[in-house]
């Protein structure tokens, strides 16, 4: 069989969110269409960090939300 588990990653803490996926399609940023073998569609919010092949796994990660550094000024 070819079909893949969802995977979320929270550091070191892997939670399966949907299992035997036969489909995944990008909507747009952040959002992800999936399908199950039993032709069951959901969308997702998660944007891919990884896919392991052999794991069969799509291991979705969580974004950190980096703060910006102010301008230097030239001196």
């Amino acid at each position: 069989m070819c079909e893949s588990n969802i995977v979320k990653r929270n550091g070191k803490v892997e939670n399966t969110i949907a299992e035997e996926i036969d489909f995944i399609k990008v909507v747009s940023a952040g959002k992800l269409l999936i399908r199950t073998i039993l032709g069951e569609e959901k969308y997702i919010d998660g944007e891919i960090d990884e896919i392991d092949l052999h794991g069969h796994k799509v291991i979705l990660g969580c974004r950190k939300k980096y703060k910006r550094h102010p301008l230097r000024k030239s001196p």
